[in-house]
């Protein structure tokens, strides 16, 4: 296991709010019983942290996003493709408008987009994962999260969204958000729907409320979640590989 002595990790917090320390009070916790942990909060001491290379940063507001803190991003970016971790969590989900997900990845070389904010039962990708990391997280993640898309094998856990269809395959409009067949949120006229001789259900597409991607030598990650949880807490020490 880590230790303090050999492992900092770094919250960067620009956007910081005097509610924050409440709301990431569980995760520093467990972060300060196996490490060293550091906030952020004015863009030099930023830079400078970052460039003393902890073992992972947290991205805990939209602020690497905003123009004015562009060589931050960029820094935070080196750092990655030189082997470091970085996670986007908390905050960055709550006030990043929508049409910004896209640019910000882009940066990193990466496609995810935003897909939407729901309610939603997801399912572990067990078979990309580790074994010591699908090991110790939960097999479903239910949370209240921003989902990405054109995440591919870099999800974490994965939502399939399907479609009913006639026989012939023409869409009916009626659209059912599925975890492995497990309807989360049913915006059609049925509730728990069956193909049958008349219709039938088509996977259009999967969407990822917890990500992480190859950058370089290093990753970045994604944790949607809205609202701090158990689940997330985990799946963040887990990306930041703490637990070892």
């Amino acid at each position: 296991m880590s230790s303090p002595s050999n492992s900092r990790v770094l919250f960067i917090s620009l956007f910081s709010k005097p509610w924050a320390d409440k709301r990431f009070a569980t995760i520093r916790t467990r972060i300060m019983n196996i490490a060293s942990l550091e906030y952020a909060i004015k863009p030099i001491p930023t830079l400078r942290a970052i460039a003393e290379e902890p073992k992972a940063i947290f991205l805990t507001d939209e602020a690497l996003a905003m123009p004015r803190f562009h060589m931050v991003w960029e820094a935070v970016i080196r750092y990655i493709r030189h082997g470091g971790t970085a996670i986007c969590m908390g905050c960055f989900n709550n006030n990043l408008p929508t049409d910004m997900y896209r640019k910000f990845f882009a940066h990193a070389g990466l496609q995810w987009e935003y897909d939407h904010t729901n309610q939603c039962r997801s399912t572990l990708n067990a078979d990309f994962l580790p074994r010591e990391i699908s090991d110790i997280l939960p097999s479903i993640h239910c949370t209240d999260a921003v989902h990405l898309s054109h995440v591919g094998n870099s999800a974490w856990y994965i939502l399939q969204h399907t479609v009913k269809e006639d026989i012939e395959g023409s869409s009916n409009g009626t659209m059912t958000e599925m975890a492995n067949g497990v309807e989360s949120m049913d915006l059609g006229e049925e509730r728990n729907p069956k193909p049958d001789e008349e219709t039938a259900w088509k996977v259009l597409r999967t969407s990822a409320p917890v990500a992480m991607a190859q950058v370089g030598q290093g990753y970045l990650g994604f944790v949607g979640d809205l609202t701090p949880s158990e689940e997330a807490n985990l799946i963040m020490i887990a990306m930041c590989g703490l637990y070892m």
